[in-house]
Formats: structure tokens, sequence, C-alpha cells
């Protein structure tokens, strides 16, 4: 089967855009992760000794 030379280009183009976007979705999370990992760090060294 012959495809339109179009058609490759915008399949990859289409995949690389879902990537990009689910990168993007991703880097946010993982940034809260590591915000939250740092709080619960600094609590535990202020955290007073009893």
């Amino acid at each position: 089967m012959v495809t339109p030379a179009g058609t490759a280009r915008a399949s990859a183009n289409l995949v690389k855009w879902i990537f990009l976007t689910k990168l993007a979705e991703a880097v946010p999370a993982a940034s809260i992760h590591r915000e939250a990992i740092r709080e619960k760090q600094q609590q535990t060294l202020t955290a007073p000794l009893e």
C-alpha cells in the first residue's frame, strides 16, 4: 500500500506532540513530589528533641 507523502511526517509529529504533552504533565508532578520530600526532611531536621 502506498501512503501519501505527508502522512508519515504528520504521524511522527503527532507522536512527538503526545510525548511532549505527557512529559510536560509529569514535570510539575515530579517537582511537587520533590518539594514535599524536602519539606518533610526539613521538618524532621528542625523537630524539637523530646
